[in-house]
């Protein structure tokens, strides 16, 4: 039995369809609802028009597209766990180079010094950026692996992404992603989702560790 449930998928829909018309530009949406602490998948709208003749049948919610900065608490976490920052440790949000690639913030400012917390919840691209090139690719990859992202790829050529994982350069599907953001809640516990009803119903120690609860919690007050 699928643990769907209709009255959510409908509250999520007009959320979504109400968001949409405020939106310039935006022609479609999609959201995942996630049982936390079962990973049961409460809800799943992929398109909010099935029948629209562009890309309305086309499940946005498991389709892969780019990540974004979502990876970003990820990385903040490994970087908290690995004894390489706390939520006040002062960061260089400033131009950078790595060869070849230099990335910048999405509003084109920075900001200097400022703290972990600021540089999280301000999703400043360069914090993140060194905070990589700190934790080294290879490492955060094995990470990525551990929270359900990257399946689809040997961990080899995950690594050819370079810094740039960090924001995005790797494709994820909603779904993935709603349920590794569930491992931050879970305290750093992983378990796949599932739409099944019977799935076993565990707890937060269920499932294999990713994080510490201590650099999980750090990271959910930091965002």
């Amino acid at each position: 039995a699928c643990p769907l449930d209709t009255e959510y998928e409908s509250l999520i829909h007009h959320a979504l369809t109400t968001q949409r018309n405020q939106l310039p530009n935006v022609d479609d949406a999609a959201a995942v609802l996630l049982d936390s602490r079962s990973g049961a998948v409460l809800a799943l709208v992929g398109t909010l028009d099935f029948a629209a003749g562009r890309d309305g049948q086309v499940n946005a919610a498991t389709a892969t597209r780019s990540a974004g900065s979502t990876l970003k608490p990820f990385i903040y976490a490994e970087a908290i766990d690995g004894g390489i920052i706390v939520d006040s440790t002062v960061l260089l949000d400033a131009p950078l180079r790595y060869g070849d690639y230099s990335p910048g913030n999405y509003d084109g400012v920075y900001r200097g010094r400022v703290s972990a917390t600021e540089a999280l919840s301000l999703s400043l691209n360069t914090p993140a950026v060194r905070l990589l090139a700190k934790l080294g690719v290879p490492r955060m990859s094995e990470r990525l692996h551990s929270l359900g992202l990257l399946d689809d790829m040997p961990q080899r050529s995950d690594h050819a992404h370079g810094l740039s994982l960090v924001l995005g350069s790797a494709g994820h599907s909603l779904l993935d992603l709603t349920n590794a953001y569930a491992t931050l809640a879970r305290s750093g516990r992983f378990r796949p989702c599932s739409f099944l009803r019977q799935h076993p119903t565990g707890g937060p120690q269920d499932g294999r560790t990713v994080f510490t609860p201590g650099a999980c919690a750090m990271v959910n007050r930091m965002l």
